[in-house]
């Protein structure tokens, strides 16, 4: 139930498709929920959740529980279950740490909104880990996505002209190399650096690689990925972002994304500049009598192509199969979202001593 096929199917717009929506739907109370957590040393964590979430959307074609006779309970809460939604094998120290498995992630400074990974998608089916040395901090992160096309997609991702070259997108498929394999990944890297306590400087990079099966040129965190593009089978982008804290409590960050450029040589029929930028403004202050308070206000841009390409699995978005695999979610790997967007967000919270 992505955004994208909701515009195009109501030009009214359907709300349950706008991201903040469905992040609000996903965190309301389950039916019935368990969780199961691990703890076999200091630096060792393991958690796996097991709930029945009815996806509340078009799936079932219902909006609430109380519809439901007591027959059709359990069928639909096993139909378009989830689970699990959060689960992972951690593993930490001083100075690195790794995980394993499904649950959100993000890079950069913004809360509501990221250009290069989005804070706001339900999940990831991830291996990330970080190395961090006081001023400098390396992270790294591979992510799958669902390799299932619908009839349409899998005519643009896999047609063939005679000579075995990319029916749609033949000015970029000169190695013909491409759509051998149903596969979409995903991988990032990022070098965070902090001259100073109140300054943090960061630069990284986001590559697709899709249809084909990767040599390590292309996941390698040490490698820089926009050296080892392919045409037809990768996809790149690379953000910078800053942060500093002026005054006590304050933080102001910027970041801007380059999802592609075109050069002076290329001709008009390539792809034209595609960048995202946004800004964010949090104020924190100090806790008072076991209350703390946290408040932002965030604005990010994205143009219309950015994010996109003709293959489905080089664009940057990620499918989610739910149980049972014929429905899925199709969540923006960049802004939430999406390309050709301009978003405001602001956010407020109370939290007390106890949590």
């Amino acid at each position: 139930d992505d955004l994208a096929s909701n515009l195009l199917d109501d030009p009214t717009t359907n709300p349950r498709a706008f991201p903040e929506i469905q992040h609000f739907l996903g965190e309301v109370p389950d039916p019935v929920a368990f969780e199961f957590r691990l703890y076999p040393s200091d630096s060792i964590a393991f958690k796996m959740d097991l709930f029945f979430n009815y996806r509340r959307d078009r799936i079932t074609g219902q909006d609430s529980t109380f519809q439901w006779s007591l027959d059709e309970l359990m069928g639909n809460l096993v139909g378009a279950a989830e689970f699990p939604r959060n689960a992972y094998l951690a593993w930490s120290g001083e100075g690195y740490g790794a995980a394993f498995g499904r649950f959100p992630s993000g890079m950069g400074w913004g809360r509501l909104s990221g250009s290069i990974l989005n804070p706001r998608a339900s999940w990831y089916d991830q291996a990330r880990f970080y190395l961090d040395a006081g001023s400098l901090r390396f992270t790294s992160m591979l992510v799958t996505s669902s390799a299932q096309l619908s009839a349409a997609e899998t005519e643009i991702q896999f047609r063939r002209k005679d000579d075995g070259s990319s029916f749609w997108d033949s000015l970029n498929d000169h190695d013909f190399a491409a759509t051998d394999a149903a596969l979409k990944l995903a991988s990032w890297h990022q070098v965070e650096w902090k001259p100073a306590d109140w300054l943090s400087l960061g630069f990284a990079e986001m590559g697709m690689v899709g249809s084909r099966v990767p040599s390590l040129a292309f996941l390698l965190p040490s490698v820089i990925w926009h050296n080892t593009y392919a045409a037809g089978y990768a996809n790149v982008a690379a953000s910078f972002n800053a942060a500093a804290v002026p005054l006590p409590g304050l933080l102001i960050s910027g970041e801007f994304l380059i999802d592609d450029t075109r050069s002076t040589d290329e001709p008009a029929s390539s792809k034209p500049n595609s960048f995202a930028w946004q800004g964010t403004v949090r104020w924190s202050p100090a806790p008072i009598g076991g209350l703390s308070f946290d408040t932002g206000v965030e604005y990010q841009h994205v143009d219309r192509w950015t994010y996109v390409r003709w293959q489905p699995y080089l664009s940057m978005y990620q499918r989610q199969t739910l149980t049972g695999g014929y429905y899925g979610l199709d969540q923006s790997l960049g802004a939430p979202w999406g390309p050709d967007s301009d978003s405001i967000g602001v956010y407020a919270r109370l939290g007390t001593k106890g949590g």
